[in-house]
């Protein structure tokens, strides 16, 4: 499924498809992880030309079929920012359902989020130098809800960040928000933290009625809003 036109937000992710998934809750033990990702469909979000390639092969390799939904905005195709070596499509890769950015020292903020949102936040993260101090997770599976790989990737950045976002594009009613809100909170809970609660906050646009503003002009001021509140005290 393609996201067109200058406003993105105008496919509302969540309640097209992932409300209608049968994604489980609760962070699965070692011996449920087959049986977690049983689910009624695949949602994604892929962001480079080589996830969409594992993507495409897996669904087709696979001995069995089931729905598997891609969204993605025609925007990548042109943007040179979204573009993957032949080595990330070479035997013995495989689809990403996580991917980790930047965080290379004393990380103080984790952003977690879907879709090309991504590319945005890195190109802020490199004008305001803060590669060092930010750390962005990108979920390019929604469903089946990738938890152990989730796990992993925040493992490193639990003892030192202080801040965990949740940023998306959609209004925060119809993005993944609502899907992702409990599920990152049985993942924080499967984490050691010593008693430490980590509680992962949202930043984006509010509550609406319709999945777009419509105006160019308007979404460009929300867009930059979004930008700043996501790296607001740092």
């Amino acid at each position: 499924m393609a996201l067109a036109g200058k406003d993105p937000t105008s496919y509302p992710f969540g309640k097209l498809n992932l409300e209608l998934t049968n994604d489980r809750y609760d962070f699965p033990r070692e011996g449920d992880a087959a049986q977690a990702r049983n689910v009624n469909m695949h949602v994604t979000y892929p962001t480079t030309p080589a996830q969409y390639f594992h993507l495409l092969r897996r669904q087709m390799m696979r001995n069995y079929r089931k729905p598997l939904i891609v969204a993605a905005p025609k925007g990548l195709l042109r943007l040179p920012a979204a573009s993957s070596s032949l080595d990330d499509m070479k035997p013995g890769t495989r689809f990403q359902p996580v991917l980790s950015t930047f965080g290379e020292g004393q990380v103080e903020r984790v952003i977690l989020l879907s879709g090309k949102l991504y590319y945005d936040l890195a190109k802020e993260v490199t004008t305001r130098g803060l590669a060092d101090r930010v750390a962005l997770i990108r979920l390019e599976e929604l469903c089946p809800f990738p938890f152990f790989e989730l796990a992993d990737a925040l493992r490193p950045f639990v003892a030192t960040a202080t801040d965990f976002i949740w940023i998306q594009e959609e209004p925060r009613n119809q993005g993944a928000w609502g899907h992702v809100s409990d599920r990152l909170r049985a993942v924080f809970a499967s984490l050691e933290l010593g008693g430490k609660v980590k509680q992962v906050q949202y930043r984006g646009r509010p509550e609406s009625a319709v999945p777009a503003t419509g105006v160019a002009r308007w979404h460009a001021a929300e867009h930059a809003g979004l930008l700043r509140g996501a790296f607001e005290g740092l």
